[in-house]
């Protein structure tokens, strides 16, 4: 991926990611007491939201010379139905 975008452009994602991240731990902590009293499922639904739209947002990437776009989005099927795949192994473990 470094050969596709300049050193300032990582380097300015890496920062705002960094801040996004440390602003959702927080975020996180404080809202997941809430939602847990509601229900139980709902923290499990919205990370597994997220996650969804993580691998989703993969095949937006642009393709590294030398790699096919098709194999690019085999790679991105197979990761994205094993997140899938633990989701739901959370949730059926938390309905028993």
């Amino acid at each position: 991926m470094s050969a596709c975008f300049s050193s300032f452009s990582r380097s300015t994602a890496f920062g705002v990611q960094s801040v996004f991240g440390r602003i959702g731990a927080i975020l996180g902590n404080l809202a997941f007491g809430k939602l847990i009293s509601y229900n139980p499922m709902y923290p499990i639904l919205i990370v597994a939201v997220f996650l969804a739209l993580g691998g989703l947002s993969a095949v937006f990437l642009p393709t590294l010379p030398g790699e096919g776009a098709i194999q690019r989005i085999k790679n991105i099927k197979r990761k994205c139905l094993c997140c899938v795949l633990v989701i739901c192994h959370q949730i059926q473990r938390i309905r028993k």
